[in-house]
């Protein structure tokens, strides 16, 4: 089972089910396809983290920090490429992989952030000109 938390401009429903698409939950990370041939691309830095867990309260979720560790981060060196950057510890138990896509109509900028503590999140917007944006965030808590 699984909790799914979605809030959308700032509007929360959360959902419990056995069921997922993860093609489809995942699609513009698994499009991304980073190959190890890639990682020149990115200038490489060392960074502190501080991991988090999500405590249910009457209003969903609160994120308390519980930790930090080092992780390294990478930036892409190229403007023009949608994947901005990748954040991960060497043991691969924390990932952050941020897509930004800025076209001459729309904007879109999101941010994957995996944990192996069985749970992720996606957050983004999505801008287009002459239109309200959209802010979202999905959270996934995988229940044992």
């Amino acid at each position: 089972m699984i909790t799914k938390i979605l809030t959308v401009n700032g509007k929360t429903d959360t959902i419990r089910t056995d069921r997922i698409d993860w093609e489809k939950e995942l699609q513009v990370f698994v499009k991304s396809d980073i190959q190890e041939k890639d990682l020149g691309m990115f200038n490489v830095d060392t960074i502190t983290v501080h991991d988090t867990v999500s405590i249910p309260n009457e209003e969903g979720y609160l994120d308390c920090n519980v930790s930090e560790s080092k992780v390294i981060k990478l930036i892409s060196k190229n403007k023009d490429s949608k994947i901005r950057e990748l954040m991960f510890r060497k043991d691969l138990t924390y990932i952050v992989i941020v897509i930004i896509d800025e076209e001459q109509l729309y904007g879109i900028n999101k941010r994957l952030i995996y944990s192996t503590h069985g749970r992720y999140e996606i957050k983004g917007s999505q801008d287009v000109k002459f239109l309200n944006g959209i802010n979202y965030k999905v959270q996934v808590k995988f229940e044992r």
